[in-house]
């Protein structure tokens, strides 16, 4: 028979402690593909930097995601995030028009992190981009993509020319 105080033990185990990191600023066990990526996303501040020197979280998904996730299939991941942002209830400032160039849009400012967040990924990890051909094609068609929206500098974020 169960008890309440067994059924609490119970959900604590299979729930994520955080007071107990993986690794070393990681506080996640088990999460879906999209969750992973929106965690990795929310690492960078504006500038492309780490918030916490600590959090090893991109560089470990960057890392080993070949072992459950094909490179070409995390990037597009990344590019429908981006994509879908329309879509989501972003809270902007009242009347935000999402002007390219609006630093108080805060749709603008997540579409910023997602492109910082791959440029870590290329940065970090330049030999993924030089060997797959599947992945090189969903960057350079999300940089096309980009560029038509108007972000221009943020399509620079993410060139692999230069890879």
């Amino acid at each position: 028979m169960t008890t309440s105080s067994n059924k609490n033990e119970i959900g604590r185990s299979s729930s994520l402690e955080e007071d107990k990191p993986v690794l070393c600023g990681v506080n996640v066990r088990a999460a879906p593909v999209d969750k992973l990526v929106q965690l990795t996303i929310e690492s960078f501040d504006e500038a492309g930097e780490l918030k916490d020197d600590e959090n090893e979280l991109p560089k470990v998904l960057f890392f080993i995601h070949k072992w459950f996730l094909a490179s070409d299939e995390l990037a597009s991941v990344f590019v429908d995030t981006y994509k879908n942002l329309a879509r989501t209830s972003e809270v902007c400032p009242p009347n935000c028009q999402h002007a390219v160039h609006s630093k108080l849009c805060t749709r603008n400012s997540y579409k910023a992190n997602i492109c910082l967040t791959l440029r870590y990924w290329i940065q970090m990890f330049p030999v993924h981009f030089d060997l797959d051909k599947k992945l090189c094609k969903v960057l350079n068609d999300f940089t096309n993509f980009i560029q038509n929206e108007g972000y221009f500098t943020l399509s620079e974020l993410i060139d692999i020319s230069r890879v």
